[in-house]
């Protein structure tokens, strides 16, 4: 979890039926698995924004990302600052050798992929205040209660068959924080394109007496498509 980020006992799942998922979700998960079939890459931008007494702390990190049929095969850190300082060469040095020794993946494993579907049981189609017609909401709860799985919404749309955000909370929290939610958007990466372009990730928490919390905003964008996984790689090498 929070594979990007400078902060922040699983239950093993039975197998659910294909019959329970709604189709509004099936359909979805279809979509985005063919539309990010292929090479692509993409800039993340991430902001790790903590707000406490004594403890503010502001870190911005600039990456890319490849990508192969929707696994992660390369990240590379471009830039980072804390608190307006920017980072020394031997310190994204060392940043990137710990990306290079493992790649990190999505920090929460939400139902919009098919590995991800068992883990999760759905509720009936509920109101979706401040949506287009074709948009339904459509309440999930996780069978996992680790940090990597949550309990919220999913908002389909139905006409397009893709997603359209996710609004969550995760099952387990980070140390000292008392509640968070998380808000993943979709929209147009590419004129071929539907995938994530936003996330959001916010905790309040108390350690002691101290209370205050943090906040993660993440944008994706910059996305390209490649004829193959190495030429996506070296073009994250490269800087995009």
């Amino acid at each position: 979890m929070l594979a990007f980020c400078a902060a922040c006992a699983t239950a093993t799942a039975p197998a659910l039926a294909d019959q329970t998922v709604p189709q509004q979700v099936r359909d979805a998960v279809k979509t985005l698995a063919a539309q990010r079939h292929g090479a692509l890459a993409f800039q993340r931008h991430h902001v790790y924004d903590q707000r406490a007494p004594g403890r503010n702390e502001l870190v911005k990190s600039e990456f890319g990302v490849a990508r192969d049929d929707g696994r992660v095969v390369a990240v590379k850190l471009y830039r980072r600052t804390k608190d307006g300082d920017a980072a020394t060469p031997d310190d994204i040095a060392k940043r990137q050798a710990e990306l290079d020794k493992e790649l990190p993946d999505e920090d929460y494993a939400p139902p919009i992929v098919e590995s991800a579907l068992a883990d999760y049981t759905f509720g009936a189609q509920a109101p979706c205040d401040n949506c287009s017609d074709d948009v339904v909401a459509i309440p999930f709860t996780s069978r996992k209660r680790d940090d990597d799985h949550g309990d919220g919404i999913v908002y389909v749309d139905e006409r397009n068959h893709r997603f359209v955000r996710l609004r969550f909370h995760p099952s387990a929290l980070p140390k000292d924080a008392d509640s968070g939610e998380i808000e993943i958007t979709f929209g147009h990466a590419l004129a071929d394109l539907w995938d994530v372009v936003a996330e959001k990730q916010t905790y309040t928490g108390h350690l002691l007496f101290i209370h205050g919390g943090a906040t993660i905003t993440i944008v994706q964008n910059g996305y390209r498509r490649f004829d193959s996984p190495e030429a996506a790689r070296s073009a994250v090498a490269a800087g995009l």
